[in-house]
């Protein structure tokens, strides 16, 4: 049974709300927590949930503050609640393999993540011996705490009609069988699939200078690192309304 956007619905009782790819933005980060503070004092309900759909880390300011205040939320609230992005596999992979991260981790926003503990990168390029060598700062001084949260997430999760994940799914393939990879990277296949699926999917990863709402999807990564606005998708029985930060960049 295929599920499009108006006739999807969320549990009876429940509020979401699913905030897109934060990159290290602190400020819009506290701006988002107080919107949807607002709104909930605003708009009373039994009871919600806060998902943020991934990529916590990379290109924006304060990576490590951001992973610290989201896991503040998560351990002293189960409503708050974190999926995986693509990015927040990259740091751990980065401390503990090295060798399959390479370079490669720098320039995808790697260096202001790893800037933001302390560790300062110069532009350039990098051999095998330079790679290991800035491995070895970053692993002693990244908290442990926080690699072990990145590596604890889960990759999607449903809710009534709707499925939450970072990048999307493939078509075609059960929601238990998705793979990893797809959940956190997949692009075209998915973006360009116009059919319904059994839920409606949603998700951030591609990122745009507006929320993309489609039947069978939502897009609410809308560049925050670049632009200043952070985005969130409010889902309530079958109505589904937006919150975001201002454009500030």
């Amino acid at each position: 049974m295929t599920t499009k956007l108006g006739q999807s619905k969320i549990t009876n009782g429940l509020r979401v709300y699913a905030v897109g790819d934060i990159h290290g933005c602190l400020v819009e980060l506290n701006t988002m927590i107080n919107l949807i503070t607002a709104d909930l004092n605003q708009r009373p309900v039994a009871d919600y949930r806060v998902i943020f759909l991934g990529d916590y880390q990379d290109r924006g300011p304060q990576s490590k503050s951001v992973v610290t205040l989201l896991m503040s939320l998560t351990q002293a609230d189960p409503r708050f609640l974190c999926l995986r992005g693509n990015h927040d596999i990259a740091l751990p992979q980065f401390v503990y393999d090295p060798a399959r991260s390479g370079p490669g981790f720098f320039s995808n926003g790697g260096d202001t993540t790893l800037l933001s503990y302390g560790v300062r990168i110069e532009p350039g390029q990098f051999d095998g011996d330079q790679v290991r060598l800035i491995q070895g700062f970053a692993k002693a001084v990244v908290n442990a705490a926080h690699l072990k949260f990145l590596m604890s997430l889960p990759y999607s999760m449903m809710i009534g009609d709707y499925f939450f994940c970072h990048a999307g799914i493939r078509p075609g393939v059960d929601f238990d069988k998705q793979s990893e990879d797809d959940l956190v990277w997949i692009r075209k296949p998915f973006l360009n699939h116009t059919k319904l699926y059994d839920k409606v999917i949603v998700h951030g990863h591609t990122a745009l200078e507006e929320i993309d709402v489609r039947k069978n999807r939502i897009n609410i990564d809308t560049r925050c690192y670049a632009t200043g606005i952070l985005s969130c998708v409010v889902l309530e029985g079958k109505e589904h309304r937006f919150l975001q930060t201002q454009k500030s960049r």
